[in-house]
């Protein structure tokens, strides 16, 4: 099934950082999340699958995964700036039934609002 969610989504539950911004810093080109799931560690927990930056975090998180599904809850990613939020401190847009957070600035913000579609990824689940 195939559903559309906000670019830079994918977040490591242990470090908070968001996956698609490493790997951008790390080799200078932009991947699709779909793209980012085959290149990191991950591991399926209570039937939900969690992403990771690198082995040490995976690792790190089966040794208490309640404890750091419950810290990163609520962190969000910047769809324009891949910058990671708490959900508290970000600006929510609804956008065809999709909530989408920028991370506040009104550059990012504006930039979404004046072409969605650019900031949006379709993903197979």
């Amino acid at each position: 099934m195939a559903r559309i969610v906000a670019r830079g989504s994918l977040i490591c539950p242990v470090c908070k950082c968001s996956l698609q911004r490493l790997i951008l810093l790390g080799s200078g080109k932009l991947l699709k999340i779909s793209e980012v799931s085959r290149k990191v560690p991950s591991t399926i927990y209570n039937g939900l699958k969690y992403y990771f930056c690198c082995e040490d975090c995976r690792e790190k998180f089966l040794k208490n995964p309640e404890y750091y599904i419950n810290e990163s809850k609520n962190i969000v990613v910047c769809p324009v700036c891949f910058v990671e939020r708490d959900k508290s401190n970000a600006i929510k847009i609804e956008y065809q039934s999709l909530e989408v957070y920028t991370c506040g600035c009104p550059h990012c913000e504006e930039a979404f609002i004046n072409d969605p579609s650019s900031f949006l990824e379709t993903i197979e689940e």
